[in-house]
């Protein structure tokens, strides 16, 4: 919210090819996507060099994520009736969110939960489903006797 995300600068800047439509979203979105923390500079024809990305990317995934945000970006830009920030704030967690099938250790999933209470609205997504399923014990053992 404050508009300065932290940035992890890289000690060897990729360069970013972009078709020229996706260049022109890039430049178009650049003071926004530098809000979140990444570091980006124009190079050249349809490109860009990434300095930097918010600290929480995992490094080598630069390219891939900063691709992702154009696509979701165009895709969602129209349908959801937010901000331009609020689209990429959305396509990043989303890009970063853990994957279906990824084994965490219990130290992870407490963290997880605890992050997960401490959101404004712990109880639903970014897409507004819900986060969790309360259910009765009896439920539980009826799902169970099937």
């Amino acid at each position: 919210e404050a508009g300065n995300g932290p940035s992890q600068q890289s000690l060897f800047p990729q360069v970013l090819e972009l078709a020229a439509g996706d260049y022109e979203v890039l430049k178009e979105i650049n003071a926004d996507i530098r809000s979140l923390g990444f570091d980006l500079q124009e190079f050249g024809q349809n490109a860009f060099v990434i300095h930097g990305t918010p600290a929480d990317i995992p490094a080598g995934d630069e390219k891939r994520m900063i691709e992702k945000l154009i696509e979701q970006f165009k895709n969602n830009q129209s349908q959801l009736n937010v901000d331009r920030r609020e689209v990429l704030i959305r396509s990043m967690a989303r890009n970063s969110s853990l994957k279906n099938g990824k084994h965490l250790t219990p130290k992870e999933m407490k963290q997880l939960l605890d992050e997960l209470f401490a959101c404004e609205k712990p109880f639903l997504s970014i897409d507004g489903k819900s986060t969790m399923v309360r259910m009765s014990l009896e439920e539980i053992k009826e799902m169970f006797r099937k």
